[in-house]
């Protein structure tokens, strides 16, 4: 938070991805219009950007969104945030927000497959319909309200991402090998 300038006590909500349609960001930026005081983080580039800071300053929330660009630091950035925002219009496996489970984050994430595959709606977070603008602000307003809860979601995020984690899939691929070589001979 020192490295942004942002005081300790801020409210951050960050999100990690290409500026592209299929990741809905402008969503992001209108749900934090509804939430003043709250700092938005935008991780990565793409065709959108300008776009996304166009709409960030007709909002009136300009000084509240910070462009990051390409970042290798991502797993500080998660740390220094609160809660995780992930509006995407379809996802396969998504990493980022894998990342931000593994990170101990809430995450307040769009319901299409893959996020929903992953997160525990009312366990690990809040699922919302990608286009649902007020549901995602008021997802945002109740986590950033209460920080136990957070710590409780971030915490089932830690626990239920594990399986996902390199120890057991490298101990799941092993068997999978195993068990190959044991069907050929």
């Amino acid at each position: 938070r020192d490295a942004l300038g942002l005081p300790d006590d801020a409210s951050v909500v960050i999100t990690v991805g290409e500026h592209i349609p299929r990741k809905n960001h402008e969503v992001c930026i209108s749900a934090l219009s509804e939430l003043p005081g709250v700092t938005l983080l935008f991780c990565g580039v793409g065709e959108r950007e300008d776009m996304l800071r166009g709409l960030a300053e007709s909002l009136g929330v300009s000084d509240r969104v910070f462009f990051l660009g390409f970042r290798k630091d991502v797993p500080a950035l998660l740390k220094a945030s609160d809660v995780f925002l992930f509006p995407s219009f379809q996802e396969g496996l998504p990493v980022s927000l894998m990342e931000a489970m593994a990170a101990g984050l809430p995450c307040v994430a769009s319901r299409v497959r893959g996020n929903a595959d992953l997160l525990a709606d009312g366990m690990g977070g809040r699922l919302c319909a990608p286009t649902d603008v007020n549901g995602f602000a008021e997802a945002l307003r109740e986590l950033l309200a209460d920080p136990a809860l957070r710590e409780a979601m971030g915490e089932h995020n830690l626990k239920s991402i594990q399986p996902y984690g390199l120890p057991s899939v490298m101990e799941h691929m092993a068997q999978l090998y195993c068990d190959q070589l044991a069907q050929g001979e």
